[in-house]
């Protein structure tokens, strides 16, 4: 029972430092995160890769939250959209980029995670958790990546969110980097119309994982680690779909900016 009291009373104070330190005017002031430097490229092969990165998203100390075993996810919601004369834009594909962090104190190392999908609701890392929880002090490097992201050798990928094992990084610096920032995801443009303009966008969130008993008292005070980006945008774009089998109706070569419309 007395291990339990101190337990509880140990958690206590933490949260009541971390609540102080929160209030200080260094928090206050510190900058919001945005998404910024959206920019897509174009493969010969029609295929369209958006990059982005984020910034201001360590401006509040957050590497503190992260060092003291609270994972952090980083998720981004790319959207692509196509202009129509008309009528409103519509949104012809959507792509979600799911990143978690998550600090080993024992061997100094960030494990980072990642995971893509069409659905934020069909991502998540609670396996990659349970799976740190019940290996523990016990597990080794080779048991948790081979340095590329990849499966481990006793898993078989059954959708996006099977589980996967970690990077292994080792810097501060390239942590901060690897999460803020990406890189030329692909969009499937295979069942697009083979000519329109588009826009591509890319939003951010930042929020910390619940952690279990006793330490989740100290998350309690850690809300304002729970950021959401505005939608920041590149700008339009003509594309020519040499892929697609959707085909659209004849465009006027004099008039390139024109799009078809469709009811």
């Amino acid at each position: 029972m007395s291990k339990t009291n101190g337990q509880v009373r140990s958690c206590f104070v933490v949260a009541v430092a971390v609540a102080f330190i929160l209030a200080s005017p260094h928090y206050a002031m510190a900058e919001n995160p945005r998404v910024i430097d959206v920019v897509k490229n174009e493969t010969p092969q029609s295929q369209i890769n958006i990059s982005a990165r984020v910034t201001g998203a360590f401006a509040h100390d957050i590497v503190d939250t992260i060092k003291a075993g609270a994972p952090v996810t980083f998720t981004y919601f790319i959207r692509l959209e196509r202009n129509r004369v008309f009528f409103w834009d519509k949104t012809e594909k959507e792509q979600v980029v799911k990143k978690m962090v998550k600090y080993d104190p024992l061997k100094k190392i960030y494990l980072v995670y990642e995971k893509r999908g069409p659905d934020e609701d069909e991502i998540d890392f609670e396996q990659e958790i349970s799976l740190l929880e019940k290996r523990g002090n016990n597990q080794t490097e080779e048991d948790l990546a081979d340095g590329e992201g990849n499966l481990h050798r006793d898993q078989k990928p059954k959708n996006e969110n099977s589980p996967v094992a970690p990077q292994i990084i080792e810097k501060q610096s390239e942590m901060k980097e690897w999460m803020t920032r990406l890189k030329n995801i692909p969009i499937n443009t295979t069942d697009l119309p083979e000519f329109g303009v588009y826009r591509a966008s890319v939003r951010g969130e930042i929020k910390s994982i619940k952690l279990i008993p006793p330490f989740n008292y100290i998350l309690f005070f850690l809300t304002l680690f729970d950021f959401e980006t505005e939608w920041a945008y590149t700008t339009p774009f003509i594309f020519k779909n040499r892929q697609s089998k959707v085909k659209s109706i004849t465009r006027h070569k004099s008039a390139p900016d024109l799009v078809p419309s469709e009811p």
